[in-house]
C-alpha cells in the first residue's frame, strides 16, 4: 500500500520533502541537544543554587542557636563572679532586660532555682512588641507575677497576670538537671503574654549551676522556632520554592509556609503527617531513602511527584557544635527552573518551522532541474533490467550525474561479465557433478552409499569407487579426498586427481603405490603450492578384511554393532601435492564381523557449525552410526544428512560435506 502510494507521488513533491527532511531532522536534533544541555545546565545550576540556599539557611540558624549558648555562658560567669545572686533573683532584672535588648533574637532569658524561685525576661509568640518580665520569689507568695516591659526598658507597676508556676518541672529545667551539663532541651510549647491561647514552640539551652556539688538552679535561654519560620518565609527559593526543618526524630520544627507544628492539644506533629502535602510527601520520600529523616547525613537531591507536579527535593543535615542535629529540606517545582528552557524550545521550534518552509520553496525550484536526468536514468535502468546490457547512458547535467552515468555504464559491463561467469560456473558445476559416481557398485556381501554436497557452485571434495586391476574376490575400493580451499581452483585439482587415480588403477598395485604415484604427479602440477588429503579403503566382503592407506586424511569410522564398539584405525602420510617421493604405508584390519559399518568422510561432516557457534563433532557422528546401525547403507547416509540438517538449522554451510558408507552384510 505504501509502495503503491509512493509510486503515485511525483518527484516534484518528493524532492522538496527530501530536501526539507534533513533540515527538519537537524533542527530537531539541535533542539533536543539544546534541551538536554539546557536541562543539564539547569540541573547543575539548580543544585548549586539549592546548596547555596541550604548554606545560607544553615548559617542563619547557626547565628540564632549560638545566642542562647553565649548568653547562658555569660550569666553563669556572672553568677560565679558574684555579680548575679541566685538567692535574690529580683536583683537580676536590670541585667536580664539589658541582655534581652542586646540579644533581640532570643525569646527568653531565664533563671530557675532549685528552691522554686525564678525570674525571666521573655518575648512570647515571636512578637517583638510584647516583652515581659516575670518574678517568683518570697515577695510574690510563691505565685508568678508577670509585667509588661516598655520600649524604654521600664517595667510597668501592675502585673499583667499572675499564675502558679514551678520552674523545676519545666522541660528547659529538667533537661539540664538530668544531663548535669549544659544541653539543649527537646523543642517544647510554652504559653505566656496577655493571650493565654498564644503558643510558642521553642528550644532551650540550659546550664545547671552547682555549688559544692549541689544543684542550685538552671540558667536558661530560649529560642523561638517561629523566628526560623519567619526567616524561611522571607527567603527566595527559586520562584515558588518552600523549605522546612525537622529534628532527628522527624518532628516538624519550622517551615516557610507556616505549617502547624503542634495539634490543638499541644502535641507536636511529625513532618510525615503534616497536613501540607509537600511536607509530608517529601519527608516520606526521605524516610524511604534513608530509613529515617534523622539518618540524612549528606546532601541529597532527587525528583518526586507531589499532587501531579514534578518537584525538586534537596535535603542536607544541619549540626551545631552545641549538640543540635536537624535536617534542612527544600522543595522546588521543577517548572521554576525549566521555564527558560521551555521558552528556548518554543523559539527553536519556530525557527525550525521557518527553515523548513524556506527549504521547501527552494526544493520545489530544484525539483524541476532534477526531474529530467532522473527520468532519463529511470528509463535507462528499466532497459538494463530487460537485458539490454550493451546500452550506455550519458547524463551531462552535472559532474556528479556524469560520474553516475559512467558508473552505470561500468556496472552494465560488470553485469555482462558476471552473467558470463555465472554461466561458466553453472557449466563447471554440471561438469564436476558428472565426475562423481552416478551409481554405487554392486558387491556381493556389501551395501554401499555415497553423498557429496558443496558449499559453493564447485568444490574440492571428492569420492569415488575405484576399479583396481588386481583386486580379487568380492572387494570394493572406496576413495574420499578433500582439496584445501573451495571454488574453481579446488574443483580443477580434484578433477586432475580423479583422472590420475583412475588411470593408475588400470595398472593395479597396492593402495600406497596408488597414492605415491598420484602424489608425484600432483607435485609436478602444483609445484607444491596446493595440496589435498585422501584415503583409499578396500573391503573384502568374503573374509571381512579392511585395508587402507591415507595421505593426511582422517581415518574412516568403523563400528561393530554386535560389540557396540568403534575400531580405531591409524595409517597415513603427508597430504598429496606437498613433497615428492613420499611413501604411503598400507594397513590391514579385520576380519570385520557381519553388520560392521565403515564411514569414510571429509572433515566438513564433523566440523559443520550451527547457529549457536557449536560444531557437530565426531562424537555425534558416532552416535548417528550407533543409533542407525540396523538400517541399510543408504538409510544410514540419509540419517547422517538429517542429523546434520537438524543440527545446523539455518546456519550457512561453510565447507563441503562428502562421505561414503559401506556395510558388511
Amino acid at each position: 500500500m505504501k509502495r503503491e502510494l509512493m509510486r503515485r507521488i511525483s518527484i516534484r513533491l518528493i524532492a522538496p520533502a527530501l530536501l526539507a527532511l534533513p533540515v527538519l531532522v537537524v533542527a530537531g536534533v539541535l533542539i533536543a541537544i539544546g534541551v538536554i544541555q539546557g536541562r543539564a545546565s539547569v540541573d547543575r545550576l539548580a543544585s548549586q543554587q539549592l546548596a547555596q540556599i541550604h548554606d545560607q539557611i544553615g548559617q542563619h540558624v547557626s547565628s540564632l542557636v549560638i545566642l542562647p549558648t553565649k548568653v547562658t555562658r555569660i550569666n553563669i560567669a556572672l553568677i560565679e563572679n558574684g555579680l548575679l545572686d541566685t538567692d535574690r533573683p529580683r536583683t537580676w532584672r536590670p541585667n536580664l532586660i539589658e541582655q534581652f535588648s542586646a540579644f533581640g533574637a532570643l525569646s527568653s532569658i531565664v533563671w530557675g532555682g532549685e528552691d522554686g524561685r525564678s525570674t525571666w525576661v521573655a518575648r512570647y509568640g515571636g512578637d517583638d512588641e510584647s516583652v515581659y518580665y516575670t518574678i517568683l520569689d518570697e515577695h510574690t507568695d510563691e505565685v508568678m507575677f508577670e509585667f509588661r516591659v516598655g520600649h524604654d526598658g521600664r517595667v510597668e507597676d501592675e502585673p499583667v497576670r499572675t499564675y502558679a508556676f514551678d520552674p523545676r518541672i519545666r522541660p528547659w529545667y529538667t533537661s539540664a538537671r538530668d544531663a548535669g551539663v549544659p544541653t539543649w532541651s527537646e523543642p517544647y510549647l510554652w504559653i505566656g503574654g496577655d493571650d493565654l491561647e498564644q503558643a510558642t514552640l521553642g528550644i532551650a539551652y540550659g546550664w545547671p549551676h552547682k555549688k559544692d556539688g549541689r544543684l542550685v538552679g538552671v540558667v536558661n535561654a530560649d529560642l523561638s522556632l517561629q523566628d526560623i519560620s519567619r526567616y524561611l518565609s522571607g527567603l527566595q527559593i527559586g520562584r515558588t520554592g518552600r523549605a522546612y526543618l525537622v529534628d532527628h526524630g522527624g518532628m516538624l520544627l519550622a517551615s516557610s509556609t507556616g505549617a502547624a507544628v503542634a495539634d490543638a492539644s499541644g502535641e507536636r506533629l511529625r513532618a510525615d503527617a503534616s497536613e501540607q502535602a509537600w511536607i509530608s510527601a517529601s519527608t516520606r520520600r526521605l524516610e524511604k531513602t534513608f530509613a529515617s529523616v534523622g539518618a540524612v547525613d549528606r546532601d541529597h537531591e532527587e525528583r518526586l511527584t507531589i499532587n501531579g507536579g514534578r518537584e525538586w527535593l534537596f535535603a542536607s543535615p544541619f549540626t551545631h557544635e552545641s549538640g543540635l542535629r536537624w535536617v534542612i529540606v527544600t522543595v522546588v517545582p521543577e517548572s521554576d527552573f525549566m521555564a527558560e528552557i521551555a521558552a528556548g524550545r518554543r523559539r527553536s521550534a519556530w525557527f525550525a518551522i521557518g527553515a523548513v518552509l524556506v527549504t521547501l520553496g527552494l526544493g520545489a525550484l530544484l525539483a524541476s532541474a532534477l526531474v529530467r536526468p532522473i527520468l532519463n536514468l529511470s528509463r535507462h535502468m528499466r532497459l538494463l533490467g530487460e537485458g539490454e546490457l550493451d546500452r550506455e547512458i550519458s547524463l551531462p547535467y552535472a559532474r556528479e550525474l556524469s560520474n553516475l552515468s559512467d558508473d552505470i555504464n561500468c556496472m552494465a559491463g560488470d553485469l555482462r561479465d558476471r552473467m558470463a561467469l555465472r554461466r561458466s560456473l553453472a557449466l563447471a558445476m554440471e561438469v564436476q557433478q558428472s565426475l562423481l559416481p552416478s551409481t554405487t557398485p554392486v558387491v556381493k556381501g556389501l551395501d554401499i552409499a555415497g553423498h557429496s554436497t558443496y558449499c559453493d557452485e564447485t568444490g574440492g571434495d571428492y569420492y569415488d569407487y575405484l576399479d583396481i586391476a588386481d583386486l580379487t574376490g568380492n572387494t570394493a575400493a572406496l576413495v574420499v579426498g578433500d582439496v584445501v580451499g573451495h571454488g574453481i581452483a579446488a574443483a580443477m585439482l580434484m578433477a586432475t586427481a580423479r583422472g590420475i587415480l583412475r588411470s593408475r588403477c588400470a595398472d593395479g598395485g597396492s593402495l600406497g603405490e596408488l597414492l605415491k604415484h598420484l602424489n608425484t604427479l600432483l607435485v609436478e602440477v602444483t609445484g607444491g603450492e596446493r595440496f589435498m588429503t585422501m584415503v583409499i579403503v578396500t573391503i573384502n566382503a568374503d573374509n571381512g578384511e579392511l585395508r587402507l592407506s591415507s595421505a593426511g586424511h582422517d581415518p574412516p569410522f568403523v563400528y561393530d554393532p554386535a560389540a557396540d564398539q568403534f575400531i580405531e584405525l591409524d595409517a597415513g602420510g603427508l597430504p598429496l601435492g606437498i613433497m615428492e617421493h613420499e611413501e604411503y604405508p598400507e594397513a590391514s584390519y579385520g576380519p570385520l564381523p557381519p553388520g560392521s559399518i565403515i564411514l569414510a568422510s571429509t572433515d566438513g561432516v564433523w566440523e559443520s557449525w550451527n547457529e549457536a557457534g557449536e560444531q557437530f563433532k565426531k562424537e555425534r557422528v558416532r552416535t548417528v552410526l550407533r543409533e542407525n546401525a540396523h538400517l541399510s547403507a543408504g538409510g544410514i547416509a540419509e540419517a547422517l544428512r538429517d542429523a546434520l540438517r537438524s543440527f545446523c538449522g539455518e546456519a550457512r554451510q561453510l565447507d563441503d560435506i562428502t562421505f561414503v558408507v559401506a556395510k558388511r552384510l
